[in-house]
């Protein structure tokens, strides 16, 4: 819940941190992307380094680092201060999120793996939820106090600590996949396309509600909460469905929901309460597929120093959905949309073409044999 929550903080209170460091609001909007891309960037080899450092003794020592960068953003003087602070959050986030979902693949049986997963996607809904809430709410009084509270959160969380898997022997690093691992790549792409096309759709829609449907900053509000809700209320059920069919079956039915739904938003988005239902499909689509892709990688070799870097690109097609979608926004109707559902139609594609091996299969064949290289994930 922490990652997401800090990552969001700033979108509810712009003009007021661009008022206290005398910049405009869209200056101030840059912080999103200071936080994203370095997120993204260090989720590259922070999944290796992670495994390599130890995973438990990893997450502690990266919130004891939090707390200090969330106070030297709640207590920053000049601009830069408070920027570079926030990129270092990012950062630091980037060896929380994957490594924890390693931790979870160490302790979870294979079976539940997925109801687990779906939980912590929930939980991640929820900050995504909560955030421009809490700090919207405590900016009346100063928006350094949601950083305070952030601070305080992972001082908790440090002094709690991260459960240790039971029997683990020393970490067994696996090298950051490169060209030849052909299905890890595929699944970067899927992510990459997602992150661009759902992930990062949110300020089209909000833009669909203003120059459309003429809705004000409330309602814009609620239609894009719609997509958090929808995530935390249906995660978990995603999860167990992962269980029972499989990553192949209920990602690609993700996929074809977010795709269509996205594509209808133009022509059937005919009043907030439709493009609202559109947009909770959509983005509980992206969390469909998301935990599909985290289940199937943590369930493979090496999976645990792997799932952070094709989570990268999850968020790389995040910070970049912008500069790709906003033009065509802008040059034909709807044409932001129609691009986006043509890059998660084109996921879809790749998600067939790569035809994963069904998780539960995978589960079986390692415990006939007791020998995870029997999977091959490069073939």
């Amino acid at each position: 819940m922490i990652g997401p929550f800090a990552g969001l903080m700033t979108t509810s209170v712009l003009p007021e941190l661009g008022a206290s460091f005398g910049v405009g609001a869209d200056t101030a909007s840059l912080s999103v992307m200071a936080y994203t891309l370095p997120f993204a960037a260090t989720m590259l080899f922070s999944g290796r380094l992670g495994q390599r450092w130890g995973v438990e003794r990893t997450v502690a020592r990266t919130y004891s680092l939090f707390v200090v960068a969330a106070l030297a953003c709640a207590v920053a003087p000049v601009w830069w201060v408070f920027l570079t602070s926030f990129m270092a959050l990012g950062v630091l986030n980037a060896f929380t999120t994957p490594l924890i979902m390693a931790v979870l693949a160490k302790v979870t049986e294979q079976a539940r793996l997925g109801r687990v997963l779906g939980t912590m996607g929930a939980l991640a809904a929820t900050g995504t939820l909560s955030a421009p809430l809490v700090s919207g709410m405590l900016a009346q009084f100063s928006w350094r106090y949601a950083f305070v509270c952030l601070a305080v959160a992972a001082l908790a969380l440090r002094l709690v600590g991260v459960p240790a898997a039971p029997g683990q022997g020393a970490p067994h690093v696996v090298p950051v996949p490169v060209a030849g691992r052909s299905r890890t790549l595929w699944l970067c792409g899927i992510n990459l396309m997602v992150g661009t096309g759902v992930v990062g759709l949110g300020f089209l829609v909000a833009l669909f509600a203003d120059d459309t449907l003429g809705s004000g900053s409330a309602e814009r509000g609620i239609i894009l909460m719609s997509g958090g809700v929808a995530s935390l209320v249906l995660a978990p059920l995603i999860g167990a469905g992962l269980d029972r069919w499989g990553a192949m079956r209920v990602g690609g039915a993700a996929l074809l929901t977010s795709a269509s739904c996205i594509a209808l938003v133009p022509t059937g988005a005919t009043s907030a309460l439709a493009l609202a239902a559109l947009w909770a499909a959509a983005s509980a689509g992206a969390q469909g597929v998301g935990v599909a892709i985290n289940k199937y990688v943590l369930g493979t070799p090496g999976g645990p120093s792997t799932i952070s870097f094709v989570q990268a690109f999850r968020f790389f097609g995040m910070g970049l959905a912008p500069v790709i979608l906003l033009p065509a926004h802008r040059q034909v109707d709807g044409g932001g949309f129609f691009l986006a559902a043509a890059l998660v139609g084109a996921a879809l594609l790749v998600h067939l073409a790569a035809r994963p091996v069904d998780d539960r299969s995978l589960a079986a064949r390692v415990g006939a044999t007791g020998d995870a290289r029997e999977h091959r994930p490069d073939r």
